[in-house]
């Protein structure tokens, strides 16, 4: 297995990118596999070369999440990319969430760490969640969970 480090995982500004002006598109049929099995669904977002204006010192509000408490919900589209635009889009599979040795959600849900702690609570840190109805990015939840640590492009 490849390990990959938190800190080199986008972090909360650049999340923030991705879920506002990466063009998220809901796909309930796209295939993958985890641990053995066949799951669908997941969420297209534009690599962070296609998004204009893409930055990690600053969220696409002009503020640095970072240093603030924050959080926000995104609109997606439920259109995939055409099969023309589709180099530009990467996607992220619904892999869910481990709590206390149990996955929830998969193939309805993906949970993705940044990494940013959160800025004056120790133990938590912003993710990035996404379903079929919106993106959102914050940081309710403690680093106990098992999200997902990579796939970002």
């Amino acid at each position: 297995a490849i390990h990959t480090p938190c800190k080199d995982l986008p972090n909360v500004n650049e999340m923030t990118w991705y879920a506002a002006k990466g063009d998220p598109r809901w796909d309930a049929d796209e295939l993958w596999t985890t641990m053995g099995h066949l799951y669908k669904g997941g969420m297209w977002f534009k690599k962070k070369s296609q998004i204009s204006g893409y930055s990690a010192n600053t969220a696409v509000d002009g503020r640095d999440w970072r240093t603030i408490f924050q959080s926000q919900s995104y609109a997606i589209s439920q259109t995939l990319p055409s099969a023309a635009d589709a180099g530009n889009y990467f996607c992220l599979p619904a892999l869910g969430q481990y709590e206390r040795g149990l996955l929830y959600y998969v193939g309805r849900s993906g949970y993705y760490w940044s990494s940013s702690a959160f800025p004056t609570a120790s133990g938590y840190s912003y993710y990035m969640r996404f379903g079929g109805g919106s993106v959102i990015v914050s940081c309710d939840y403690t680093r106990k969970y098992g999200f997902r640590v990579d796939g970002f492009e």
